[in-house]
């Protein structure tokens, strides 16, 4: 029975620091694409006409901005292909860029 025990104890450390280390890699993984996407955005707002610029940038009740935000998301990564932190970070960068130039015009 010890014998067992040990090997499940063991089993389950390998199994917690195979978990713990995907989990960093997958972090690491959302982190870089979220940068990317945020570059990206940047990128897209410099050259964006005006009307799209606050097309994604539009305020409102929290709830309907809240689905707003959702559906450009899900649209961000059907058209780019890429994943959500891409999509979050692509409007965080138009976003950004936004708060940057909006008291200028």
């Amino acid at each position: 029975m010890d014998a067992m025990i040990e090997r499940l104890r063991r089993e389950k450390a390998e199994v917690e620091a195979k978990n713990k280390h995907a989990a960093q890699e997958q972090g690491s993984k959302n982190n870089a694409d979220f940068s990317a996407g945020k570059t990206a955005g940047i990128e897209w707002a410099k050259n964006a006409p005006y009307m799209e610029l606050t097309l994604y940038n539009k305020g409102g009740l929290p709830e309907a901005e809240s689905f707003r935000k959702s559906a450009i998301r899900r649209d961000i990564m059907r058209k780019k292909g890429k994943s959500l932190q891409w999509a979050e970070g692509w409007m965080e960068g138009v976003s950004e860029f936004w708060q940057e130039i909006k008291g200028k015009l």
